[in-house]
């Protein structure tokens, strides 16, 4: 199992993932620039035998943790920190396979069928088309101004455990 989370980036000077990442997977946590040359660069250094990825990013304007069940092709023309942008259009989508046997309905996390137009999204359709073997699989965190630190953490441990992660 590898597990990313981005670092800073726009209003965020220390991105909600990266924290609660390490709260829960410690230096194990692979915390990746918001970069898509970097995001290119990690995704062909995955070893092809690695069962899972499980992504985290942060949804600047949720108020609830996201499980994202589709990834898209499509991505805005929104800049990364190296001012880059990888914009393109398609409908092609992709489910990663992580959250399969999730299938009930929880109040301690949204269900969403659209990772954004942005890094987030692009790193979880690349993995899921680049590393076919792979379960793959993004949560999006909310910022802390709308759902705490600890209670974030409480509910993703919480779906870590139904899917054996932690």
């Amino acid at each position: 199992m590898i597990v990313t989370a981005f670092g800073p980036f726009g209003n965020f000077s220390v991105n909600p993932s990266e924290v609660i990442g390490h709260k829960i997977f410690g230096d194990a946590l692979v915390v990746l620039p918001v970069s898509y040359r970097h995001v290119d660069e990690f995704i062909d250094s995955v070893p092809p035998e690695t069962e899972s990825l499980l992504m985290l990013g942060v949804a600047s304007t949720s108020r609830q943790m996201r499980l994202e069940r589709i990834a898209r092709f499509a991505i805005g023309n929104s800049k990364d920190i190296n001012l880059e942008s990888r914009e393109r259009e398609g409908s092609d989508c992709l489910r990663g396979a992580l959250f399969d046997t999730i299938i009930e309905p929880s109040n301690c996390w949204q269900e969403s069928e659209s990772a954004g137009g942005y890094l987030c999204n692009y790193i979880y359709y690349e993995a899921t088309r680049r590393l076919p073997t792979t379960r793959t699989g993004f949560v999006h965190v909310a910022p802390f101004s709308a759902v705490s630190m600890n209670l974030q953490v409480c509910r993703l441990r919480r779906l870590f455990a139904k899917l054996r992660i932690v």
